[in-house]
């Protein structure tokens, strides 16, 4: 399902509410408080406490397609009881199959609980410019969207003489 605009269609919003209150299998309703994109996440051994270092939201590529060497992938969530099936998928409309999927088991001891997942990915190759959304998915019900826009940078050579110049 997706939402166009801060707007959007609020028919379609009732309707993905709806479906997420049917889909959950618990009196407790799981809700996304952070979906974060950076290139190190730091766990301290001693307080669990998570440094996020570098946060993106965009990638700029000299060429297309491009490997990103290495991403890390912060899903924090709340509000469970039990444990739910997860998905984290990047996609790009243009393209049949998404980039990458993870699946993993979700596990909440109470409600109250906020649970932090880490995901490493290393090569993870974008094909096209544009728009990529990556969504997590908590028992088949999109939980969180974020944009991960993909452009490609112009070389000195493609530049006109003012993009030259600012540079």
């Amino acid at each position: 399902m997706r939402f166009v605009g801060s707007s959007g269609n609020k028919l379609a919003r009732v309707a993905f509410i709806r479906e997420k209150v049917r889909k959950m299998n618990n009196s407790e309703l799981v809700m996304g408080l952070a979906l974060i994109l950076c290139d190190t996440i730091i766990e301290d051994s001693n307080t669990g406490k998570k440094s996020l270092i570098g946060l993106f939201s965009q990638i700029h590529t000299p060429k297309l397609p491009c490997i990103h060497q290495s991403m890390n992938i912060l899903v924090s969530v709340t509000g469970g009881q039990g444990t739910y099936p997860c998905r984290i998928v990047c996609e790009h409309p243009a393209l049949e199959r998404p980039v990458f999927s993870l699946d993993c088991m979700l596990k909440f001891e109470n409600p109250f609980q906020v649970v932090d997942m880490v995901f490493q990915l290393k090569a993870v190759r974008f094909q096209l410019p544009g728009k990529y959304e990556i969504k997590v998915l908590i028992d088949g019900v999109p939980e969180l969207i974020r944009p991960l826009i993909v452009s490609v940078r112009k070389t000195m050579e493609q530049q006109t003489p003012e993009q030259k110049k600012d540079n």
